[in-house]
């Protein structure tokens, strides 16, 4: 008997027991669920369907506590609260075709009121086309109504601007006063009334101010040995391969680069530099003119291009540098502190293989006293007798067997 009572306590209290744990977990099951991403929308029927997103986009149901990433694809559901960030954009698809553009730092929300789904704006902007249904979207306690057609709304500062870009639509304020809005119209209204209608320009007020239209590729002075065209100019950088640096300024975004050479007869070389250079080495033809431009390929395939730079390599003579020209030497001086003897001096030139020196008695070169080539840029003048000498020298290439002119004769005097 004792056995039996006990028993029948036991079962008392472990069912007395069970109903408070059973009672707990379901509570922390429901609170789970609270900070817990629906995507089922928990039976609720589906307002719309998410067409584009990006950037940092969150949507909240109802009756939960936390904000939730929301992406491409994904269902919005009665009484949704949508959040979109500083650069950030979502489109949603209304399930009557309707669609909304929801601009940054944009707060909205799908309440459905009398059977319908509406869009209730709280700050931010938004851009809505709408199809043969009425959409109906409130903002500031005004609500508008658009069938067939687009526009834009805005809500800053407690007032909501709006604008028709094709067909018409209605605002009404909490007081029954209504006002229509047709195509190229606008309307600023408060919480305390309705502003007239008045006209605008048909631009988007929904878009960032365009940026500024790409700048033309900038173009460095071509470089030749360290000096800009000409091949006796720059003689601490000498150089015997005829490569011409063309070079550039680096263009933000370029994910590669392309030159075009013309030639005068119209050919046209193009080569592609990759987006680490900003510069490249070409073998022109000497005393020719040809032209070049710069492109930067942008990512999307844009090109941006120079302007075309017009460019012709000389091949000059050399210059002279000692003795100075019309210089006087006395045959004494000539014994006693040059050893007898005059060094025929000149600057280096580029691209040179050889200098040829012509030394004469006569300004046009008729009686010639020396005559040869060398690859020095110097020559020791021996045995010299009093008179009055000419020279002159140029440069013969090591491409395309190119020469240069004569320099301009030079000339020196040996007296008593």
């Amino acid at each position: 008997m004792l056995r039996a009572n006990h028993d029948k306590l036991i079962k008392r209290h472990t069912a007395a027991l069970a109903i408070p744990v059973i009672l707990l977990c379901y509570s922390a099951f429901r609170f789970q669920s609270f900070f817990t991403a629906d995507f089922s929308g928990d039976g609720k029927a589906t307002a719309a369907n998410v067409i584009y997103s990006s950037g940092d986009i969150k949507r909240r149901p109802l009756e939960r506590f936390r904000w939730f990433n929301l992406g491409g694809n994904a269902k919005l559901f009665e009484n949704d609260s949508i959040r979109v960030s500083a650069d950030s954009k979502l489109t949603i698809r209304m399930n009557d075709g309707s669609e909304i553009e929801i601009g940054e730092r944009s707060l909205v929300s799908l309440e459905k009121r009398d059977g319908e789904i509406s869009i209730r704006a709280t700050g931010g902007r938004l851009r809505f086309k709408a199809g043969k249904k009425a959409l109906r979207i409130i903002s500031n306690g005004q609500t508008l109504h658009a069938q067939n057609s687009s526009g834009t709304i805005e809500d800053t500062d407690g007032r909501t601007a709006v604008r028709v870009t094709e067909g018409k639509a209605e605002l009404k304020n909490p007081n029954g006063r209504t006002l229509s809005v047709t195509t190229t119209q606008s309307a600023q209204v408060s919480k305390e009334g309705l502003a007239q209608v008045g006209k605008f320009e048909l631009a988007d007020p929904f878009e960032k101010p365009a940026a500024k239209p790409p700048q033309a590729m900038r173009v460095l002075p071509a470089l030749l040995a360290g000096s800009l065209l000409h091949s006796n100019r720059d003689h601490r950088r000498i150089q015997k391969d005829p490569l011409l640096a063309l070079r550039w300024i680096p263009y933000p975004g370029a994910v590669a680069y392309r030159v075009k050479v013309r030639s005068p007869a119209g050919k046209e070389s193009v080569q592609n530099v990759s987006p680490e250079d900003s510069a490249l080495e070409i073998k022109p033809a000497f005393n020719q003119p040809l032209n070049y431009s710069i492109e930067a390929i942008l990512e999307n395939g844009d090109a941006i291009a120079s302007s075309k730079q017009n460019l012709e390599l000389h091949f000059d003579p050399p210059l002279v540098r000692s003795p100075i020209p019309g210089m006087t030497i006395r045959r004494r001086e000539l014994i006693e502190k040059m050893n007898e003897r005059i060094v025929l001096s000149w600057e280096n030139t580029s691209f040179t293989e050889a200098y040829e020196l012509e030394i004469a008695e006569d300004p046009g070169f008729k009686r010639f006293v020396r005559r040869f080539e060398t690859q020095n840029n110097f020559f020791i003048f021996q045995n010299i007798v009093r008179g009055t000498y000419f020279w002159r020298v140029k440069s013969r290439s090591s491409h395309s067997e190119t020469e240069s002119t004569f320099s301009p004769p030079s000339q020196f005097t040996i007296t008593d």
